[in-house]
């Protein structure tokens, strides 16, 4: 049977897999394994959902029951998706920017 103490943060307890500030937070309160597991699962489908019939029935049986925290971990990864998406498309725009040849004795932009 696995034991896990109280006192020690999620990252201890070997759950380095967290990404959203959400989890991060519930987890310093739940201590059984199943539920852990649950939050991991649901976090990682909110990030890449996986084709599944199975996994796609148990995201929505996890999100009904923590109604709640599956918002607040969906408004986070999509934040996360728009900042990853602003971050690229700036560096994209500043590369072009930046290779432009002028032709024909343009001025340059």
């Amino acid at each position: 049977m696995m034991q896990l103490t109280r006192d020690l943060s999620p990252e201890a307890r070997g759950l380095q897999s967290i990404q959203t500030d959400a989890v991060r937070k519930a987890m310093t309160h739940l201590y059984d394994q199943a539920v852990i597991t649950d939050l991991l699962f649901l976090e990682s489908w909110e990030i890449g959902p996986i084709g599944s019939i199975a996994a796609t029935l148990r995201a929505a049986q996890i999100r009904r029951a923590n109604a709640g925290l599956a918002a607040r971990i969906r408004e986070e990864v999509l934040t996360m998706r728009c900042a990853s998406f602003c971050h690229t498309n700036a560096l994209r725009a500043a590369s072009v920017r930046f290779s432009v040849v002028p032709r024909f004795g343009s001025a340059a932009i």
